[in-house]
């Protein structure tokens, strides 16, 4: 700090007064405030007169001009004591590595290139617009500088939904990761922010818990072959028991058909004769019909998998669908987890609801009544297993595969509890068979003549695709190393090259934006255009311009950007940014007064 006497210096004398006027005198902490108000005048007249005291000039990081204007025009009213507006100049350096303090000296600019500060109406103009340009070449230089040396922004992670899509194309595989993922922070309303983006232990161990279930799924996809479950289920597979009515629908034997009707019955409409023994994506048809609609002719209902009961309470939303008075058919593709099953029902406030008790007596109490409700004829269920080409190529290129014979079959999957089916259950009409028991499990392996070898291109090359961008085979050889110890310590070729992706799929390349300091090169700039848009990685046409060097031209970049845009996976950009803009993923923390707004349903809150 250096001081400045008052008596000696004009500028000096002109800041004291400027200063004790901002404090009005007795807001100053070193004067007894039992003095009288003359006795405060004749002492600061002395002060400026002889220089008793001196005034703190500037901080000894700060410009000397910078510092004079605060100190004349600004710490009256922001020093350490008052902090007007929680802001204190007397504290605030210029060290602008602290992205915090970099951020007070904007605010404080734009107060004073705006002329909100200081409220002064002597203020000489020619003083302040001084102090903005030297004010504005300080903030450049030391942005420039930042970005120089530490690049423009703080490393940036890829979001769970980034997350998600980028191991789903680059294994080829269909799973979601919200279990195994905690959801994203948000920092001023967006969850790309990278000062958000915190990693703890935590977080690190459940990426290795995504990994491993996406490897778990590309490899089981890859090595097992079975006919896929595919299942009409007919009106007697989903009947409920009438000995025991729980919450299922009830039978109609005289339509062939069973009944969901309204109520606030919890957990009613479900259908355990849909559960799945695996976690997989399957594809649902129903054939419905209308009971009893009301005058519109419409019964709006709602489609959810889960557990179904009070114990797991937690379900989630497939679809929606308009029963009429005419038989239709209606389609949706959902991911079931393991032991999950199918709930329909009329899900429509606007319709009468049965009383509880009345859904829960014997079969044909409720539809003499008038209740809606809906008729199930069947429901078709068959799992959605990608190509096998695809994901060999993607995890084996050109290697092949080898039938192994298997000393404990394997058994086929099933759909539904088992003990509630029965030897041979009824179908009726219902001409699809149930499952096809007597097709066996096959299992493969991968053939590798050079293991070795091998391993080196297949690891080289997923870490390429992974990275986003070239990979040197120094930067390759720890993910490689990795592999090969595996090798030597089992022999098994398949779980070293499984334990070669699992450490590439939580490599921070992978799972950061790989950036240097200064001008982005030319696939950080392709990385950052297909996540902006796409919300993933390159694809090979964009992929391909960052590696002949033609991204960073305005001409090539625009037609990119037109042709992403065009993309139909443009859609990924509207939806999350407009979602956290608009803060819509926050529209389930509340529900609207049902007294108020009778018409506000599942159905609805879905289809906005």
């Amino acid at each position: 700090m250096k001081f400045v006497s008052a008596k000696d210096d004009p500028a000096s004398r002109r800041k004291a007064i400027r200063y004790l006027k901002a404090r009005h005198f007795m807001r100053i902490p070193f004067l007894n405030h039992r003095r009288s108000f003359l006795s405060q005048q004749v002492w600061v007249f002395c002060w400026l007169l002889f220089g008793g005291l001196s005034t703190i000039a500037t901080a000894g990081d700060r410009p000397e001009g910078i510092a004079d204007f605060l100190d004349m025009n600004c710490t009256g009213c922001h020093d350490a004591s008052t902090r007007e507006g929680d802001l204190d100049l007397e504290s605030l350096s210029f060290h602008f590595n602290d992205p915090g303090n970099f951020d007070l000296w904007e605010r404080v600019f734009d107060r004073v290139r705006e002329g909100e500060m200081p409220p002064d109406a002597d203020l000489d103009e020619a003083e302040s617009s001084s102090f903005v340009t030297s004010l504005r070449s300080t903030l450049k230089k030391a942005d420039a500088d930042r970005i120089a040396t530490a690049g423009r922004v703080p490393a940036r992670r890829l979001t769970r939904a980034q997350y998600s899509r980028n191991v789903c194309e680059l294994l080829a595989i269909d799973i979601p990761f919200d279990e195994y993922l905690s959801a994203d922070s948000f920092s001023d309303g967006f969850d790309t922010v990278s000062k958000g983006q915190q990693i703890s232990a935590h977080t690190m161990a459940a990426y290795l818990a995504a990994a491993d279930a996406a490897l778990d799924a590309a490899f089981n996809q890859l090595l097992t072959e079975s006919t896929p479950i595919k299942a009409r289920l007919g009106w007697k597979r989903l009947r409920r028991s009438e000995i025991k009515t729980g919450r299922m629908a009830e039978g109609r034997p005289q339509h062939k058909d069973i009944v969901s009707w309204a109520t606030r019955q919890n957990f009613y409409g479900k259908l355990p004769a849909t559960t799945v023994s695996k976690a997989g994506r399957f594809r649902i048809r129903v054939r419905v019909q209308a009971v009893n609609p009301p005058a519109d002719g419409r019964v709006w209902c709602s489609v959810q998998t889960g557990i179904i009961s009070a114990k797991a309470s937690t379900m989630y939303w497939v679809g929606s669908f308009e029963a009429t008075s005419q038989i239709q058919e209606y389609e949706f593709e959902t991911w079931m987890q393991a032991g999950h099953r199918l709930r329909i029902f009329p899900n429509d406030r606007g319709l009468d609801q049965a009383p509880v008790k009345l859904v829960g007596q014997s079969a044909g109490t409720v539809e003499p009544r008038g209740f809606p409700g809906v008729a199930i004829k069947w429901i078709e269920m068959e799992r959605i297993v990608p190509g096998r080409d695809e994901v060999q190529q993607t995890l084996i290129g050109n290697l092949s595969l080898r039938q192994i014979k298997l000393d404990t079959p394997i058994e086929p999957e099933t759909l539904g509890p088992q003990e509630e089916l029965g030897a041979s259950p009824a179908m009726d009409d219902i001409a699809m068979p149930l499952i096809k028991m007597e097709d066996a499990v096959k299992q493969y392996e991968i053939v590798s003549e050079n293991p070795g070898q091998d391993l080196r291109n297949l690891i080289h090359t997923f870490a390429e695709r992974a990275f986003r961008r070239p990979v040197t085979q120094e930067q390759c050889q720890p993910y490689l190393n990795f592999a090969l110890k595996r090798f030597e310590s089992d022999g098994s070729f398949q779980g070293a090259l499984r334990a070669g992706y699992r450490t590439i799929l939580c490599s921070p390349r992978f799972l950061y934006f790989e950036e240097s300091p200064g001008t982005l090169d030319q696939f950080s700039l392709a990385n950052r255009l297909s996540h902006f848009l796409w919300g993933t990685g390159p694809d090979d046409e964009l992929y391909q311009l960052a590696t002949d060097e033609q991204l960073s031209d305005p001409t090539v970049l625009r037609r990119q950007t037109d042709r992403m845009l065009n993309d139909a996976r443009s859609e990924t950009f509207v939806s999350e940014f407009t979602d956290q803009w608009l803060m819509l993923h926050e529209i389930d923390s509340t529900t609207p007064d049902g007294d108020l707004y009778p018409e506000y349903d599942d159905v609805l809150h879905h289809t906005l």
